[in-house]
């Protein structure tokens, strides 16, 4: 269900993961990435960031989905 994934178990680099997140993001995406990696967390600290100033509001991928839901009814 995800459509942005941050590949960041590939580029294993906090500023590639950015570099790749933040371009493909948009209303609506889900981001993978994983838990496991220090770069990966300090990258989300700073996709959260970004993505904040830009205007982007977080919720969960259950309140995500059940509001494309309610956008489909």
């Amino acid at each position: 269900m995800w459509d942005v994934d941050s590949l960041d178990w590939k580029v294993k680099d906090k500023n590639k993961i950015i570099e790749h997140v933040i371009p493909n993001a948009k209303n609506g995406s889900i981001v993978l990435m994983n838990d496991n990696h220090i770069y990966s967390l300090q990258a989300l600290d700073e996709i959260i960031k970004i993505l904040k100033k830009e205007g982007y509001e977080f919720v969960t991928v259950s309140e995500l989905l059940e509001l494309k839901e309610m956008r489909e009814d």
